[in-house]
């Protein structure tokens, strides 16, 4: 999944492209392939899907009429929402669950939606992408100095545009509001759609990772609604080129600092040290037939192929698959620092990266060892 982006982003443009620009009938077998595709890349492709194709059906009114419009769309959902339910019962039978284990993160609606303008930040401002960064205090100073930047100029420039457009009789061509309803839709789509993920169905936080497939369309949008508002205003566009010059330089320097940083450092948690770190050479050792929890999934899972693995919440939940004990393994270098095992838990191991917990047989009343 971590290096899944590029490849799903791609898989999006393309998407788009192929509803913006192709009229054939072959749009929509080529439409039905990508959309299976964006599926098995990652999890979250039917929300694209269904933002895409709800946007084909709207552009294809006019060539098609309504009801021919309507049953060439909806054969590329049937299909390709079969060929993902034909993979989510492969899961199934794997684990016992079809997207593996989720756990909603609670709180309200604003306050997830506060991690998205911090993670635009990041990206203006070409800082390292964090991760469990909940709101918008949470995120360093840098990325939210870059992303109030970013509003003082767009926001007057975007109402240039604005002005423009009700003050003259330019519009926008035909292919630039096209391209301004798919950008549109799937910015606001995702939003929407991750904020409530976030709240109702899965912690995961809303960073970099989470959130880059709104990065391109969004880049897009802003580009050509800047692009208006810079026509016949030859001193705007002078300040405007100063401005994105900067950004570039900015960029370059924390690129060039962070590179060095992580070359001298390491970075990524799936290195050949941090395989053979002790703890998670005990955790290989444990039984295979185990229960696991910890507050760091991904990084157990990268280091020991341990599946599935439940977060510190998910103690009380039935097991999804048969097992015979549970083991809880606790980072210590972790965001995630609430609901670790006590004294109740017995101590398998334990060092400077973490500890391990039994937590008693999968049969027995969790509370008795974790509370």
């Amino acid at each position: 999944m971590a290096y899944s982006e590029p490849l799903f982003v791609a898989i999006e443009m393309l998407m788009t492209v192929v509803v913006l620009r192709m009229k054939s009938l072959w749009k929509y077998s080529l439409l039905t392939l990508l959309a299976t595709a964006l599926f098995y890349v990652r999890y979250v492709g039917p929300i694209f899907t269904a933002i895409i194709l709800l946007v084909s059906l709207c552009l294809d009114l006019r060539l098609r009429g309504l009801l021919r419009a309507l049953i060439l769309n909806s054969v590329v959902v049937i299909v390709s929402s079969f060929l993902t339910w034909l993979w989510i019962l492969r899961n199934q039978s794997i684990d016992g669950s079809g997207l593996g284990f989720m756990q909603g993160g609670g709180g309200s609606y604003w306050k997830a939606f506060t991690m998205i303008p911090g993670t635009i930040g990041e990206w203006i401002s070409g800082s390292p992408p964090k991760i469990e960064l909940l709101s918008w205090t949470a995120h360093p100073t840098l990325p939210k100095v870059a992303m109030v930047c970013l509003l003082v100029v767009v926001m007057p420039l975007l109402t240039l545009t604005v002005i423009d457009r009700l003050k003259t009789d330019r519009k926008f061509s035909e292919s630039q509001f096209r391209t301004l309803v798919m950008t549109s839709a799937l910015i606001v789509g995702y939003v929407l759609f991750s904020v409530y993920r976030f709240v109702k169905v899965h912690r995961a936080s809303l960073d970099d990772r989470v959130m880059i497939p709104i990065f391109v369309p969004m880049v897009i949008l802003l580009c050509i609604l800047v692009e208006q508002a810079l026509v016949n205003r030859k001193t705007l566009r002078y300040l405007v080129a100063s401005l994105a010059l900067s950004l570039l330089v900015l960029q370059a320097g924390v690129t060039a600092k962070q590179s060095w940083v992580y070359g001298r450092d390491g970075r990524h948690l799936t290195s050949t040290a941090v395989h053979n770190w002790p703890l998670h050479v005990f955790a290989r050792s444990l039984p295979g037939d185990g229960r696991f929890f910890s507050n760091e999934m991904q990084t157990l899972f990268a280091n020991t192929d341990i599946w599935p693995i439940g977060n510190p919440w998910m103690g009380d939940e039935p097991p999804l698959v048969p097992c015979n004990n549970r083991y809880v393994v606790w980072y210590n270098e972790s965001v995630v620092t609430d609901n670790k095992p006590d004294s109740l838990s017995k101590i398998l191991f334990e060092d400077a990266s973490g500890t391990v917990f039994d937590v008693g047989p999968c049969g027995s009343d969790i509370d008795l060892y974790w509370n």
